[in-house]
């Protein structure tokens, strides 16, 4: 597909064609050459603005937004996002409207605000379901199960993902089907079906290969890497973790080499080796600040700060978490802080009713949410 695309792109006759081939490229590129994409995005851009072209400015714009949420370029990628939802629906342009939600609801989610994901993802559903498109809709009932996995609630989040398969193998949508399998994978994970787990990965693994999709592979190599952590298979750990490591690193994906960083470091620590393990985490918040990435950040700092409370280093564990707990509290991030909390009443013992008591005051708060958001899923699946 890869080949028909730039073939057609290169071979287009007038400025319009060449935009509207260049933006069917970038949907490809965005799976396999995130660098090539964005640079091609802003090309296009660029053309499309010269010409008044205002559907080509907004698949432009939705592309570059894809590569700057994939780079961690949050702020970039919610602007862009934004600016192309806007035009889409000046000009009617329902399936970019579509994937545009649904991007904004994916930095909804980054930032703990589950209620407007949620909300973002149903709207983005009903429009796919009134345009009868169900590649857009697969989509969706993929974002759909994936948060509900973040929030818990595993009963809907395993019916989203099964509809969501059920469609795509059915339309023959494979990269579909692995983002759906993989998910599904993640529930097993969390309810202690590890080999479940794990042989749905390999499945999505062998099937990434075929495809040629080089950007979700490191993905499914980090998730295997937490199965096998789960399991103490220690060594076949760190084997996957350096081969994801490998792929990430050539390619363009920051936020997933930063998790791949984290689970380096855990490794390392269970191997008995601190000093890679704290090279390993030094190197991951090195990532985290240059990124902006405030999620992956206070989740690399928690599991520094265990990792230094395992070492009973104890002044660096309450100084990084201490770090966490500013950042979080700066930023609104509640859903960290219980974690972050709980931390510290373990390394600070004479405060720890204090930690334990705001931290339960806060997990409660987070449950009404979570309710609300489940509600709002459940009205969903009928």
């Amino acid at each position: 597909m890869l080949d028909q695309r730039e073939a057609a792109w290169r071979e287009a006759k007038s400025p319009v064609e060449r935009i509207d081939a260049a933006n069917r490229l970038a949907q490809v590129l965005a799976q396999t050459d995130v660098g090539r994409c964005r640079a091609l995005a802003e090309e296009t851009y660029e053309a499309a603005c010269a010409l008044g072209y205002l559907p080509g400015e907004a698949g432009a714009l939705r592309y570059r937004a894809i590569c700057r949420l994939i780079q961690a370029d949050l702020e970039g990628a919610e602007a862009d996002y934004q600016a192309a939802l806007a035009l889409s629906r000046e000009q009617g342009l329902r399936e970019i409207e579509g994937s545009c939600l649904l991007g904004l609801s994916t930095l909804q989610r980054k930032a703990t605000h589950y209620t407007e994901a949620m909300a973002l993802l149903l709207e983005a559903r009903r429009l796919r379901q009134d345009e009868g498109d169900q590649t857009g809709e697969v989509a969706v009932l993929n974002n759909l199960g994936a948060l509900c996995l973040e929030l818990g609630s595993y009963d809907e989040a395993m019916a989203f993902l099964l509809a969501g398969l059920k469609m795509a193998r059915e339309n023959q949508l494979a990269d579909y089907e692995i983002f759906c399998l993989s998910n599904v994978a993640g529930i097993k994970r969390e309810a202690g079906d590890l080999e479940g787990a794990a042989a749905d990965l390999h499945f999505c693994l062998a099937l990434a290969k075929t495809l040629g999709n080089n950007y979700i592979r490191p993905h499914l190599l980090a998730a295997l890497c937490e199965v096998y952590l789960k399991e103490g298979r220690i060594e076949e750990a760190l084997r996957v973790n350096e081969e994801a490591l490998t792929l990430a690193s050539s390619g363009e994906d920051r936020q997933v080499e930063l998790s791949l960083l984290v689970h380096l470091g855990i490794i390392c620590n269970e191997l008995g080796m601190p000093e890679a393990a704290e090279a390993a985490f030094t190197r991951a918040l090195e990532r985290t600040e240059r990124l902006g990435d405030l999620e992956r950040r206070l989740e690399t700092l928690c599991q520094a700060a265990a990792f230094y409370q395992s070492q009973e280093r104890l002044p660096e564990a309450r100084r990084t978490f201490h770090e966490a707990l500013e950042q979080a509290n700066q930023a609104g991030a509640r859903r960290h802080l219980p974690r972050v909390l709980r931390g510290l009443a373990a390394v600070e013992p004479e405060q720890a009713h204090h930690y334990q008591e705001q931290a339960d005051a806060i997990e409660a708060a987070l449950k009404q949410q979570a309710l609300k958001s489940r509600e709002l899923a459940l009205e969903a699946l009928g």
